[in-house]
């Protein structure tokens, strides 16, 4: 007995520093993964993490590691899982900065789904590996007992907390660490991956916490009107014109860089000319993706980055929004949308029903006769919308929308029927299969055009970028050419800033031509778009209009605002300048009226004339 009690004994000593080392585990593993993302994503992507949030985020990768020791089995296996956490944070939201100036936000987590469907194979495989392996790993090393218990508890209540008093949290979590509504960039770079996102997501819960109320909607119409410009004169027509509105997928004239070395233009030569008669341009919200933001600010006349959360198709178009296609169905006009994607995707399949589309034709509906890659070339997707919509032949008036997707990332051609005609001196390599896609669009959107003319002379045409293209890792195309000096957001002038937001805009006026519009926003479209139908824009649309006849272009990077006279100011807080505060003060206004015109009571709508 008595050896068995010294056995007993001496195998309670062994164990103790075992067990000392289990749980102090987190406190070495924490720093050097963190350490060792930091490092990696500095030096492969330019990403750093130096503001004053860091020892907050690195406690909350601390208290991440706790949880996991909570349930883990084996010390080894719980570092593989806070490797693999930490590599989907960090690189993660390193790997978007480079590609679209700013992080992985909370909004985008919902969004996983879309994202894994436009990605090539390599890359889908890339995001979803970690994510798989984590709970692999996980499930793995379970182990259930008391401080599982204890560990799940606590992270129930820190979530009923937070949600519950958001404000209380971000002061414990994110104070006194700066931040802009007008710099996603600076805010990750002051914080890090994970207070990032729990610091918007509380400001978001903030933010965008419940609808506003009829006292609340009054108030911000009342400030509106008193900056709202004339209405614009409206045109009178015996007849109801037909209209076609392309939003064309990252579409952008590749001639603009100026070291890529094309040997020959980028666009179709009798497209070049058409519109050069305009020169016009289209302000986007969006970068290298979220194209339903760009397709919600033309339909619409609404701005969405600063002032609806994320995607707006999918996070918060709740209500039927009186948007141009409801307004022209209730005035006759047969309402159609296109687009080859699968019909859901960004929510579309309800979010065009909801903005007044009558019918949505997608992939299903689709011949997928002539394929680029995986997707329905524009030449076809053109001739089968007009086939569909038989704008000049119903004796009706139609609105013909087609979304694009040819031009999405990385490319592709059926190069049997579209050989490469482009060549270029760039070393990226997204430039020169850029080239010969946005080619081959320019062509059938110039074929599209002159169709349209031929049959309909008298029709209204407006064709758009939805947004820049993805054009190398960290910016390269574009850093190649000067284009932008830097992956960095906060450090682009007005100019570089006016260029990486702009697209190529068309409005062909029927026989009259292509108009210039000069640069414009695209959530201007509508109050443009509009009068030329013979129809004045509601109200509430008027009053989503910026004070003083600027142009001003949210992002979630800055905010940019062109005067009139051609003055330009780039806004990263609203003290920056007068101008940005006037802004800034608009915007909240505007927000009342856009929340409460798309997930509220619509009170807007009983307060203005519709």
């Amino acid at each position: 007995m008595k050896h068995d009690s010294e056995g007993s004994s001496s195998s309670r000593e062994t164990s103790r520093p075992r067990r000392l080392a289990f749980l102090l585990l987190p406190l070495v593993s924490t720093p050097l993964l963190y350490g060792t993302f930091w490092i990696l994503d500095r030096a492969r992507f330019g990403v750093r993490v130096d503001g004053p949030g860091w020892p907050m985020d690195l406690l909350l990768q601390l208290a991440l590691g706790y949880v996991l020791l909570a349930f883990g089995r084996r010390g080894w296996l719980v570092v593989v899982e806070q490797a693999l956490l930490m590599g989907l944070l960090y690189l993660g939201s390193a790997v978007k900065i480079s590609l679209m100036g700013w992080p992985i936000t909370p909004d985008d987590l919902g969004s996983g789904r879309e994202l894994l469907r436009v990605l090539s194979p390599v890359f889908e495989v890339a995001a979803v590996a970690p994510i798989v392996l984590f709970a692999v790993a996980f499930l793995a090393n379970l182990r259930l007992r008391r401080s599982s218990a204890v560990a799940a508890g606590a992270c129930i209540a820190v979530w009923l907390s937070a949600s519950t008093w958001p404000a209380a949290a971000l002061s414990i979590v994110d104070h006194g660490v700066p931040h802009s509504l007008w710099n996603q960039r600076a805010n990750y770079r002051n914080r890090g991956a994970t207070l990032y996102l729990v610091s918007e997501a509380l400001y978001g819960r903030i933010h965008h916490a419940g609808v506003p109320g009829r006292a609340e909607v009054a108030a911000a119409i009342a400030a509106l009107r008193s900056q709202e410009l004339p209405p614009p004169p409206v045109v009178t027509s015996a007849t109801k014109r037909d209209l076609y509105v392309t939003v064309m997928e990252s579409f952008w004239d590749p001639s603009l860089l100026s070291r890529a070395g094309f040997d020959r233009d980028p666009w179709f030569g009798p497209f070049r000319q058409l519109w050069r008669e305009g020169s016009s341009w289209s302000m986007s919200p969006e970068f290298g993706g979220g194209t339903a933001n760009p397709e919600f600010e033309v339909l619409c006349g609404i701005p969405t980055r600063l002032v609806l959360p994320g995607i707006v198709f999918k996070t918060s178009l709740e209500n039927n929004v009186p948007c141009v296609p409801a307004l022209l169905a209730a005035r006759g006009w047969h309402t159609w949308a296109f687009h080859p994607n699968v019909p859901d995707f960004w929510n579309r399949s309800h979010a065009y029903r909801r903005v007044g589309f009558q019918r949505y034709l997608a992939r299903p509906n689709l011949k997928l006769d002539d394929l680029n890659g995986p997707d329905l070339s524009d030449a076809s997707l053109y001739r089968q919308a007009l086939e569909h919509s038989k704008p000049w032949t119903t004796g009706h008036p139609a609105m013909t929308y087609i979304m694009t997707l040819t031009d999405h990332w990385p490319y592709p051609l059926n190069t049997r029927k579209r050989p490469a005609l482009i060549h270029a001196t760039s070393k990226v390599r997204d430039v020169t299969a850029y080239a010969n896609s946005v080619y081959y669009c320019s062509r059938d959107l110039d074929h599209y055009v002159q169709t349209i003319l031929s049959h309909d002379p008298s029709a209204l045409i407006v064709a758009l970028g939805d947004h820049l293209p993805v054009l190398g890792t960290k910016l390269a195309g574009y850093l190649e050419s000067g284009f932008v000096p830097s992956v960095s957001t906060g450090q682009f002038s007005t100019r570089q800033a006016q260029g990486l937001t702009s697209t190529p805009l068309l409005v062909v006026d029927g026989t009259k031509g292509p108009l210039k519009v000069g640069r414009i926003a695209q959530f201007d479209l509508p109050r443009l778009i509009l009068p030329k139908l013979g129809i004045e824009p509601p109200e509430w649309m008027r009053l989503m209009a910026p004070p003083h006849g600027w142009r001003v272009r949210t992002s979630p990077s800055l905010v940019l605002i062109i005067k009139p006279d051609g003055g330009e100011v780039l806004c990263r807080s609203p003290k920056d300048a007068p101008e940005c505060r006037e802004t800034a003060s608009w915007l909240g206004n505007v927000k009342v009226l856009a929340r409460d015109l798309v997930m509220g009571h619509q009170y807007t709508l009983k307060l203005t004339d519709e």
